[in-house]
C-alpha cells in the first residue's frame, strides 16, 4: 500500500509544478497585442519590390512611407478612446496619404498595379469574411 501512495505522490508532484509554472490568463492578457498581419517595413518593401519591380531606389523610398503607416494605424487601433467610425474615417486617410506618397515614388503603371493587387485581395478576403 505504502508503494502505491508513493508512487501515486510521484507522479502528482511533477504534475504540480507544470501547472504551477503554467503562465495564468492575466499574464498573457498583460502581453502586448502583436499587430494583425505585422510584416517589418523592410518586408513589405522587398515585396513590393519583387511585386512591383521596383528598383533599389524606389524600394529604398518606400521604407519609410510604409514604417510611418504602419506606426499611425497601430496608434489608432491602440486607441479606445475613437469610435468605429472615428477609427475607420482615420484608417482610411493613412490610406489616401500613404497612396499619395507612393504615387510620387512609383510610375502609373507600378501604382495601378498596386491597385489591382490591392483589389484582388480585398475581393478573395471578402467572401472569407462572410461579406458579400
Amino acid at each position: 500500500m505504502k508503494a502505491i501512495l508513493l508512487s501515486a505522490a510521484l507522479l502528482v508532484v511533477p504534475a504540480a509544478a507544470v501547472v504551477a509554472q503554467a503562465p495564468s490568463a492575466p499574464a498573457a492578457q498583460a502581453m502586448p497585442a502583436q499587430p494583425r498581419h505585422h510584416r517589418s517595413p523592410h518586408t513589405v518593401a522587398l515585396r513590393m519590390e519583387r511585386r512591383l519591380g521596383l528598383s533599389a531606389d524606389q524600394e529604398a523610398r518606400l521604407e519609410p512611407i510604409v514604417a510611418e503607416r504602419q506606426q499611425k494605424v497601430a496608434a489608432i487601433r491602440s486607441n479606445t478612446q475613437l469610435s468605429d467610425a472615428e477609427r475607420h474615417q482615420q484608417l482610411k486617410a493613412i490610406q489616401r496619404d500613404s497612396r499619395a506618397q507612393m504615387s510620387g515614388v512609383l510610375s502609373p503603371g507600378q501604382m495601378q498595379q498596386m491597385d489591382a493587387m490591392r483589389h484582388a485581395r480585398h475581393t478573395a478576403a471578402a467572401p472569407a469574411a462572410g461579406v458579400s
